[in-house]
């Protein structure tokens, strides 16, 4: 029987993406990992990694054999955290914060201006909490659909 993954392993996970890794589920134990591009190049090569990243293309090694044991966690696409930043201003009850940061949100440099302005209008904290929430329910909905059994060890 497989091992209950932690939601909380998962979220934290899944927040770290980026373009030139990729997180992993095991199936078998519930561990969460990243593995870089790099890593898995090395294991492609047959280089020897550094001694800092052995562990890293070891685990890099094992989802290239047994790709069957281990599932992709949703990548920064999946996760779409500028529709998360849509849906949270939408939320905002003060018309005035939320006319503000729509406007923050449009064109290049959003992300920047939007973190900028829950700062100036001090709704950072309700952004973190949105956020967190966000994130919990599509690592739960990625759990249900990959038939995986989690541990709700999340703090709300």
């Amino acid at each position: 029987m497989a091992a209950k993954a932690s939601l909380k392993a998962i979220i934290d996970e899944m927040s770290m993406s980026f373009d030139e890794a990729t997180s992993y589920l095991e199936k078998e134990t519930g561990k969460v990992f990243m593995v870089s591009d790099e890593a898995f190049s090395l294991v492609k090569d047959g280089d020897d990694p550094p001694d800092w990243q052995e562990e890293e293309v070891e685990l890099g090694k094992k989802v290239l054999e047994n790709g069957e044991s281990f599932i992709e966690l949703p990548d920064k696409y999946e996760i779409n955290e500028y529709g998360m930043m849509e849906d949270f201003i939408d939320s905002l009850e003060d018309e005035r914060v939320a006319e503000d940061l729509s406007d923050a949100i449009g064109g290049k440099g959003a992300f920047r201006r939007f973190k900028d302005g829950i700062h100036h209008h001090g709704v950072q904290e309700d952004w973190y909490k949105f956020k967190d929430q966000a994130l919990k329910k599509i690592a739960m909905d990625w759990c249900e659909s990959e038939d995986i059994e989690y541990i709700d060890d999340c703090k709300d």
